[in-house]
């Protein structure tokens, strides 16, 4: 309580200077002061800013007195930073020698993009030598469920990244980044959602097997129309539906094989324009054949975020994704079920989606490329589920249709 209480203090001391601006920052708290009473310091870190970025970078530094009023602090009004380029910037000044708490980092004004690494404090001794402060987890290297150990985050209208693609120095650094508008609207999740029969599939089509395999490609880009509740169910009976439950001890077999029938999977759909269904996010029961509201409200721009902003995701009218629970076969299999049987599973799974997708002149295409924590956090997922798969579809465009003519010619 003591700790939530002195951040709510340092937000309240630089609201003044953001007021008409959003703000983003990273903080890390020192409270074993009593060395550094009246001591000089220094505070360094290397920052740059995206060059498209609105908003400004800010190191800061606090010393907050006994009686909690501040005995230092600067924030970088009047310098901020707006350089592109990794480089090295630096707070100086007095710690209060009635210094009782001391708060330091880094934060991102306004929308944009900012990065953050390499964070040093140095305190001059009685000899006039400048020493190093062990500042935990200085460069951002020790990470537990995708968060920066010993740092904290203030604002849900923000991501902070633990970003592997552009450290100043070692393998991560701290990047801060504003959210889209349609991101900042948090998920609604629904407890005891609605159940939604799903109409039965077909098992008939126009199209044999022999030509969608000849035709099956991953497509990312469709038609703007919605599709229908049939078609919904018509690809989710593809990916898992049960195609018998009394031949093989009373096991609901499905249209997918999988190793000593175990059926780790567990299927999900994101909807955004499908006709007859309120955008969400549902989870699929095979066995019964519906679907049940977990999240209430369009979550594909979400999805697509997660998916390191591959857009076609929340472009397409509806995606289906695939979790596994591992220890249902490796409770039978051991290693070799997490190394190999479940991996094949989803993989014929999958192709089963692309087969059904030519059959009904839909494209699609399996996205493995994303971010598990943030799949993970987005939909709530309990936590013996891992997730592995994305599959957006909807209808192919006529410029795709026309192509396949061609090639059937």
């Amino acid at each position: 309580m003591k700790r939530k209480i002195s951040l709510i203090l340092f937000f309240v001391a630089i609201y003044n200077f953001a007021i008409s601006q959003d703000f983003a920052t990273i903080t890390q708290i020192l409270n074993n002061t009593t060395e550094y009473q009246g001591k000089e310091f220094k505070y360094s870190a290397y920052v740059k800013v995206d060059k498209k970025s609105e908003g400004s970078g800010h190191l800061w530094f606090r010393v907050d007195k006994l009686d909690s009023k501040p005995g230092f602090f600067e924030n970088m009004e009047n310098t901020p930073i707006k350089d592109s380029e990794w480089k090295k910037y630096e707070i100086k000044g007095k710690i209060d020698s009635n210094v009782k708490v001391i708060y330091f980092g880094c934060f991102l004004l306004g929308q944009g993009k900012l990065w953050f690494d390499e964070v040093k404090i140095e305190i001059k001794n009685s000899n006039g030598e400048w020493k190093p402060y062990e500042v935990k987890n200085s460069g951002f290297e020790e990470i537990m469920n995708a968060y920066a150990i010993d740092w904290s985050a203030n604002n849900e209208d923000y991501f902070y990244i633990i970003d592997s693609i552009s450290p100043y120095q070692g393998k991560y650094s701290m990047h801060i980044e504003s959210k889209p508008e349609e991101l900042m609207i948090l998920p609604l999740y629904v407890k005891d959602g609605a159940l939604i029969n799903l109409p039965k599939p077909k098992l008939t089509g126009t199209v044999s097997v022999e030509t969608a395999l000849f035709l099956r490609r991953s497509i990312r880009e469709y038609e703007k129309d919605s599709i229908t509740l049939q078609d919904v169910s018509q690809m989710l009976w593809a990916a898992y539906g049960v195609t018998d439950s009394t031949t093989y001890y009373g096991i609901n077999l499905r249209t997918a094989p999988s190793a000593g029938a175990c059926f780790p999977l567990e299927i999900y759909l994101a909807a955004g324009k499908v006709k007859g269904l309120k955008s969400g996010f549902y989870k699929y029961n095979p066995i019964t054949n519906t679907l049940k509201l977990l999240i209430d409200g369009d979550i594909r721009p979400q999805l697509s975020k997660a998916a390191y902003k591959q857009s076609f995701i929340k472009e397409a009218p509806a995606s289906i994704v695939w979790t596994a629970i591992f220890e249902k076969t490796t409770k039978k299999y051991k290693s070799r079920g997490r190394e190999r049987y479940v991996c094949m599973d989803l993989g014929h799974s999958g192709e089963n989606v692309y087969l059904q997708a030519e059959s009904l002149n839909f494209g699609t295409c399996a996205v493995a490329a994303f971010d598990d924590n943030e799949i993970i956090k987005l939909f709530d997922l309990p936590k013996e589920e891992e997730p592995l798969y994305i599959m957006p579809f909807g209808k192919l465009t006529k410029a795709e249709l026309e192509k396949r003519k061609e090639k059937l010619k």
